[in-house]
């Protein structure tokens, strides 16, 4: 005996009826094919970072500065209040070389603002440096001699 004719014989033909209509609704229906996409041109990047022409280790300590001062590989000194750069830092580490500096470097020693970073081909140096106007301060690889007291070797 089909469904039908079993709902027909037992008097239940409309709720056999809401039931077939209701499973209709809960079938699987076929979606529409996707858009057409486009894809999208790939970025242009470019560095904006002025490393390369840029300070220099302006702002590591040197024995030219006044009051250098060394112990092991701490550094300290003390140089021009102004100039390439007033407030800012370098570091260069393994293949890493960064640099973050306001200065008067512009052209006509006009300020200058810059920051950015740099990678390389691995090297030996390792450096860290930072200068306030004045007063210069660092870290670098150990390296003779390893003690200077105000200009003067100790050690």
């Amino acid at each position: 005996m089909s469904i039908a004719a079993f709902g027909a014989s037992s008097g239940a033909s409309g709720d056999m009826r809401a039931l077939i209509a209701e499973n209709d609704a809960m079938t699987d229906v076929e979606l529409p094919p996707p858009q057409d996409r486009t894809m999208e041109p790939v970025g242009e990047h470019a560095a904006w970072s002025l490393i390369g022409g840029g300070v220099a280790r302006a702002s590591t300590p040197a024995s030219s500065d006044s009051a250098y001062t060394k112990v092991v590989c701490l550094v300290c000194g003390i140089g021009e209040p102004l100039g390439k750069i007033v407030i800012g830092g370098e570091h260069k580490c393994f293949c890493i070389n960064g640099q973050e500096f306001c200065g008067l470097g512009g052209t006509d020693g006009c300020p200058e603002a810059d920051a950015g970073c740099d990678m390389y081909k691995p090297t030996g140096e390792c450096f860290g440096s930072f200068k306030i106007l004045c007063l210069k301060m660092g870290i670098e690889c150990p390296d003779k001699p390893y003690l200077v007291c105000c200009g003067k070797e100790l050690a």
